[in-house]
């Protein structure tokens, strides 16, 4: 998270914001790491669509995600 700049910063709080509250609606515990990973990809999608950016795709996404975790820089809102 460190490495976003601020309006990529802001995006993804909005969207673990939205997650933590789908998570609380459903009453999910914890879930599978394809559950999780479509989880996510659900919410981020839900969050580009209040912006106006299309749906990002799962693999792409996948990739994304996963190279964010590892460290590296993307972008998930632009």
């Amino acid at each position: 998270m460190t490495r976003l700049d601020q309006a990529e910063f802001a995006a993804v709080t909005r969207t673990v914001q939205s997650l933590n509250g789908l998570i609380e609606k459903v009453g999910l515990t914890v879930p599978s790491s394809d559950e999780w990973m479509e989880i996510n990809h659900q919410v981020f999608n839900e969050v580009r669509g209040t912006v106006g950016l299309p749906p990002i795709e799962e693999e792409d996404f996948r990739s994304k995600y996963l190279q964010g975790l590892s460290g590296g820089y993307v972008r998930f809102f632009e």
